[in-house]
């Protein structure tokens, strides 16, 4: 049974290096993050684009994918934050209604490790969006835990 694999957690938390380590390491990633830094415009290609100006566009794109991905029927990453309850519910019943394993993967470190990490990115993150995120994640997280198949919390501290 294919599945796909829904991180959760703040920006600053630790998602990619956790997931980097984890049983679901060789699994394509679909990532918001990851179109942003293919655009030839954005700033880290040479562009006049900042990751901000980008947002929507990559969202656009991080949602084709994710319905390519159900299609294909194959196991998969989405690394998001998590922050937005009705949509990853939604996402849930879409992706169990296409025949997948749903596991959620929480990677949690504490608010101030998160603020820390973010502030030694190239590319910072704005500190209350790292705030919203991490209050969010952790109030929705019970309904992520009632939904999917499998659930795994890893506290990266």
């Amino acid at each position: 049974m294919p599945q796909v694999v829904f991180m959760v957690g703040a920006g600053g938390s630790g998602k990619s290096t956790a997931l980097a380590k984890s049983e679901w390491k060789d699994l394509p990633v679909v990532n918001s993050d990851a179109f942003i830094e293919s655009h030839p415009d954005w700033v880290g290609n040479g562009g006049t684009l900042e990751a901000f100006q980008l947002h929507n566009w990559a969202s656009a794109q991080m949602e084709l994918e994710w319905e390519k991905r159900l299609q294909a029927g194959e196991s998969f990453v989405l690394d998001g934050t998590g922050k937005t309850r009705s949509t990853l519910l939604n996402r849930i019943q879409a992706a169990k209604a296409a025949g997948f394993k749903v596991v959620v993967f929480w990677v949690y470190a504490p608010l101030h490790v998160c603020l820390q990490r973010n502030a030694s990115r190239t590319r910072k993150v704005p500190e209350e969006v790292i705030r919203e995120a991490w209050t969010k994640v952790r109030a929705n997280f019970g309904s992520y835990r009632e939904a999917a198949d499998e659930v795994k919390v890893l506290i990266n501290i």
